[in-house]
């Protein structure tokens, strides 16, 4: 049985937000901060949560912030630091910016762990979300090896391991804030998540 205490939530904060134009993870929806969303859920599911991210700002919420070990090669170098800090086997990976994830997905994705590296979920139409998801810490060795080799694409990750892709029938759960316009649009897309409840 998989405990709360077994289970590391990583946060990956680690972006440029450059389509936003701000730290997108500090932006205000609906009075609380988009990264204050990932902290709360991750909180319900597991009791360590950390925050990969390059900035100090985020000590803020007083939990471990993991700095990038290697510069400027995208998420795949915050997995792999905070993959490399975690004291878990059991990694549950989301980013900073899906404030329509819920404990109940989270909860899925660890029911489907088994004997695979990684679950993450994919669309009806074949889009994988490997920034939300699981990742064993056996696989740290894999994403040192890739990262070395200058491959820094997570689908290539996932194509070496031993990946199950969880098929999601509500694509709203993951969608991200990655522009300014997108949180007039969550705004909507709120009302149109209460009604699919």
């Amino acid at each position: 049985m998989i405990t709360k205490e077994g289970i590391t939530g990583i946060i990956l904060s680690g972006g440029k937000s450059s389509r936003m134009g701000s730290d997108k993870a500090m932006l205000s929806y609906n009075g609380k901060k988009l990264i204050e969303y990932s902290i709360d859920l991750l909180k319900s599911v597991c009791d360590n949560v950390i925050i990969s991210a390059n900035n100090a700002h985020y000590h803020a919420f007083n939990l471990p912030v993991v700095s990038d070990n290697y510069s400027d090669i995208g998420p795949l170098s915050g997995l792999e630091s905070c993959i490399r800090f975690s004291n878990t086997r059991i990694n549950l990976v989301i980013p900073c910016d899906t404030p329509f994830l819920n404990a109940e997905f989270l909860n899925n994705i660890l029911n489907n762990i088994e004997n695979y590296d990684a679950v993450v979920p994919i669309s009806k139409d074949g889009k994988v979300e490997p920034l939300t998801g699981y990742y064993s810490k056996e696989v740290l060795p894999v994403i040192v090896q890739q990262i070395e080799k200058g491959d820094y694409k997570i689908q290539n990750l996932l194509n070496n391991i031993h990946t199950k892709y969880l098929l999601i029938a509500n694509n709203t759960l993951i969608h991200n804030i990655n522009t300014p316009n997108d949180l007039n649009i969550t705004e909507h897309t709120q009302e149109i998540v209460k009604l699919i409840k």
